[in-house]
């Protein structure tokens, strides 16, 4: 059967607190009654103490008097056991009677020097009540009297009513604190368990697929850093879901893109045949003449080379990985967007460097990569010349650069683009596959540029300040040991 924790918890704060009440009301219970027997001994002692001293006149009236002060009935009695003087008339009757337990002289239960204790008291019953009695000797011969004893009373009825009134003002006391326990206890109870309440409400949702935070604890002790725990879990989860549902576009993309690929290196393959047979029938008399058709050429010359190795990279899972400038990277795509640039009268300007910049990895992915992100800055660039015909004239004309660097860290590429400012924010997710703010966008580029990157050990970075768009490519810096 299952029992809620809060109510686990809620009945061992009872029950600890239950012990508590019981321990403290007995406790009182036992010192009271320990404190009312000290007083009724110390007023025995000193009564005795009193009686016993030579001078004091034994007759009924002192022993009323007596009996006044202490609380004690008391019979004084010669050596054949008739009362010589009372502290109330119905003892006096009593011994008169002949009663065996009254009027015989026994024992004495006290020497003359004995400390009178409750238990060391006699029981009897006189004139119908109950009494502790204690019987000591009073000699008085040595001034001309004679040898007494002296009985003193105390009613049995009297120590009981003190102990009821204890016990009760104890444990009255006592149940006086049981309701607050009680609401105590369940305070106390729902205060430790509503936290885990709204854990097990935080897993529930992170069990749901909601990664969202939602504890926002600021408490201090384990129960908040598990509360803080699982909201990093969440947002763990939430990094995870992200990654695989990447992978996940990626791999539908890849499965897609393998006989997309296919056929287009088929199509590829003809169409460098067909410019080659053309160049051999239609040689011109100009080298000038002939740069479309190398460049065309060199376009799809790279592009086939590219879908050879996508193709032969999913069946062996290898890269080539070789020296390679960046320079000559920078060139390359250079020229293959130049005729872009200069048909759409965008200015496109390389500054490769004065030193070289050598990386190890694969050219043709390495030029697919940086050809990808200037594309995309070209087409940026593109929409400040349309931004231009809508608002009749811009001083600033559209420019594309590309910018090799070196340093400490390692090699750059950077491209910047002064198009204008971006529909979407430029952070991580421009960078998904299939997101894209064009018309006529697949939104894959720049998803193939940053996994070239990572597959090279670059990272990829984007920015935007004072009206210019940077991407930055930094990779890391080549070992001697590296092409080994």
């Amino acid at each position: 059967m299952r029992v809620p924790l809060r109510l686990q918890v809620f009945a061992l704060l009872l029950a600890a607190f239950g012990l508590t009440v019981v321990g403290w009301g007995s406790l009182q219970t036992w010192l009271s009654q320990n404190r009312d027997r000290r007083q009724i001994e110390e007023r025995l002692e000193r009564t005795l103490g009193l009686l016993r001293r030579d001078r004091i006149p034994l007759d009924d009236g002192t022993a009323s008097r007596i009996r006044d002060l202490s609380g004690f009935e008391l019979v004084v009695r010669d050596e054949t056991g008739d009362a010589v003087a009372a502290s109330s008339p119905f003892l006096s009757l009593e011994a008169t009677k002949g009663d065996p337990r009254t009027a015989r002289l026994d024992p004495p239960s006290l020497d003359a020097t004995g400390s009178p204790t409750l238990d060391s008291a006699e029981r009897a019953t006189i004139a119908g009540r109950r009494w502790f009695r204690w019987r000591t000797p009073l000699d008085r011969r040595r001034l001309g009297g004679e040898l007494l004893s002296i009985d003193l009373l105390f009613p049995v009825a009297t120590w009981e009513a003190a102990r009821r009134e204890s016990l009760l003002t104890a444990w009255g006391v006592a149940g006086l604190f049981v309701p607050l326990g009680f609401f105590a206890a369940w305070f106390f109870a729902r205060r430790l368990t509503s936290p885990l309440s709204r854990l097990r409400e935080r897993l529930d949702r992170l069990a749901e697929g909601r990664y969202e935070t939602a504890t926002g604890s600021t408490r201090t002790d384990e129960i908040g850093d598990t509360l803080r725990a699982a909201d990093a879990l969440g947002k763990r989860l939430q990094e995870y879901e992200s990654q695989v549902r990447r992978q996940e576009r990626l791999a539908a993309i890849g499965e897609m893109g393998a006989g997309v690929a296919h056929q287009m290196r088929n199509a590829l393959t003809g169409a460098l045949l067909a410019i080659d047979l053309h160049r051999r029938a239609c040689k011109s008399a100009t080298p000038r003449a002939d740069e479309p058709l190398d460049i065309a050429r060199r376009q799809l010359a790279g592009m086939e080379a590219y879908l050879r190795r996508f193709l032969d990279r999913g069946q062996s899972g290898l890269r080539r990985s070789e020296r390679a400038d960046l320079r000559d990277v920078l060139a390359r795509v250079r020229g293959t967007l130049a005729p872009t640039a200069e048909h759409r009268q965008i200015e496109l300007t390389s500054e490769p460097g004065p030193v070289p910049l050598e990386v190890q990895g694969d050219f043709v992915e390495l030029e697919q990569m940086l050809l990808n992100v200037a594309t995309n800055a070209l087409e940026a660039a593109g929409d400040r010349i349309s931004a231009r015909e809508r608002n009749g004239g811009d001083a600033q004309a559209p420019r594309v650069e590309l910018v090799g660097a070196s340093g400490a860290e390692g090699p750059r590429l950077i491209v910047r683009d002064n198009g204008p400012d971006p529909a979407r924010p430029l952070d991580a997710s421009i960078f998904e596959p299939l997101v894209t703010s064009k018309a006529d966008g697949a939104g894959l580029g720049l998803t193939v540029a940053r996994r070239i990157a990572e597959d090279h050990g670059a990272t990829i970075a984007v920015a935007r300040e004072q009206g210019t768009t940077t991407f930055t490519i930094r990779f890391p810096a080549p070992t001697d040991d590296a092409g080994s």
